[in-house]
């Protein structure tokens, strides 16, 4: 109860926070990196200006409980929950102020966008704004199951989804509805689009993609039988929470590199070989390697499209043709699959040094006679290998 949970090494671990309320927690949001708001039963409200390093029970005018939560901005935002609520703040969350709306039914998901506001909830129930909350429309759908989730996809797609794996779409940006499927008996509980693609989550272990914007959909093999509720995704993938402590990373392509060596001196080392590992159904539809130095500039660039050689070597220039500067440079390699989901590696740092040869003769013994038949040694001392040397000459 009351209970968030954050990370700050890309979900490798994760700390609970205190937040100041023993009340269930239902949905969370945040407008930027500092600033967010989680929402819960009895018209709980807290929130976060430092990132949620401390948290402040907020001022909501209403006791129902609060299911989902959604911001346009740093300050406004919108809550729904039981009984037809939809709860507004203009001022980051700390206060809130109930609307008046046309329909008394639970609302679980809500989505906004600018002035826009859409709302799911009970019985098919489907209600937007256009003009920021002040008038509401009831939408006609063909449905009457519960609908719990709803997320934007594109520039005029909308999706929601709910009980009895339904989902539906808008193509007009919530005038006009259709029922796109209804996959098996669980529960969708929220659904998220990202360009081409949509990802659905619900009840025991639940996960649906789709690649061409609703039309068929996949189910994603996961390891968790618990119910999921929420979630973010985003062009690489997303994450996903659920029942006793889950927590999931997920993405539908991977990509890492290897390199043959983290240091390039220049005037002897030739060049620096990369390979590459990309895990996807199919190649990439594009993918490019490219080498940044310290102030982020980048350098060079290599690119290419669906096939991927195994191999690609640097010969410590530019994308000019000029020999690169001594210092660090950050390389980094990206595949890109053809639904637009991106998978970027982690990087790995490249250090170009000059060389600075060293070379000394001595003379052994320094003096004799040369009608002796003592002879002297030339001996040469250097920090060059063998083969580098191409020729030699001593001069007398």
């Amino acid at each position: 109860q009351g209970v968030v949970f954050y990370t700050y090494d890309a979900g490798d671990t994760w700390k609970q926070q205190d937040t100041g309320t023993r009340a269930n927690l239902n949905g969370v949001y945040f407008a930027n990196e500092y600033s967010g708001c989680a929402v819960g039963s009895g018209g709980t409200a807290i929130y976060t200006t430092d990132g949620g390093t401390s948290w402040q029970k907020a001022k909501c005018d209403v006791i129902s409980s609060l299911f989902g939560v959604a911001f346009s901005s740093y300050y406004k935002g919108f809550a729904v929950g039981g009984n037809g609520t939809i709860v507004t703040t203009r001022d980051g969350g700390k206060t809130w102020i109930a609307l008046q709306i046309p329909v008394s039914t639970d609302l679980y998901g809500v989505y906004v966008k600018s002035n826009s506001i859409w709302a799911v909830g009970t019985g098919g129930t489907i209600i937007m704004s256009s003009d920021g909350g002040t008038k509401w429309q009831v939408k006609n759908i063909e449905i009457t199951d519960n609908l719990y989730g709803i997320n934007f996809g594109g520039t005029y797609d909308v999706y929601a989804a709910g009980a009895f794996g339904t989902i539906v779409k808008s193509s007009d940006s919530g005038s006009t509805w259709k029922l796109l499927t209804k996959i098996g008996q669980e529960a969708i509980r929220n659904i998220y689009g990202v360009g081409y693609s949509v990802w659905a989550i619900g009840e025991s272990g639940t996960l649906l993609r789709s690649t061409d914007k609703g039309r068929t959909w996949d189910s994603e093999p996961i390891d968790t039988k618990e119910s999921l509720y929420g979630g973010y995704f985003a062009d690489w993938g997303g994450w996903i929470v659920g029942d006793n402590d889950t927590v999931l990373s997920c993405s539908p392509i991977t990509a890492t590199f290897g390199v043959s060596s983290t240091e390039f001196i220049l005037g002897i080392t030739s060049e620096i070989i990369f390979n590459f590992t990309i895990t996807v159904e199919e190649n990439p539809e594009s993918w490019q390697l490219v080498i940044k130095d310290k102030s982020d500039a980048t350098i060079k660039t290599f690119y290419g499209y669906k096939d991927i050689s195994k191999e690609i070597s640097w010969d410590g220039r530019t994308n000019k043709g000029k020999v690169v500067d001594p210092g660090e440079y950050i390389v980094s390699f990206i595949a890109t699959e053809s639904s637009g989901f991106r998978a970027v590696s982690p990087t790995k740092t490249i250090v170009v040094k000059t060389f600075k040869a060293k070379l000394s003769v001595s003379v052994s013994p320094q003096i004799f006679s040369p009608s002796s038949q003592e002879k002297a040694k030339v001996m040469l001392d250097t920090n060059l290998d063998k083969e580098d040397i191409k020729t030699k000459i001593f001069s007398v």
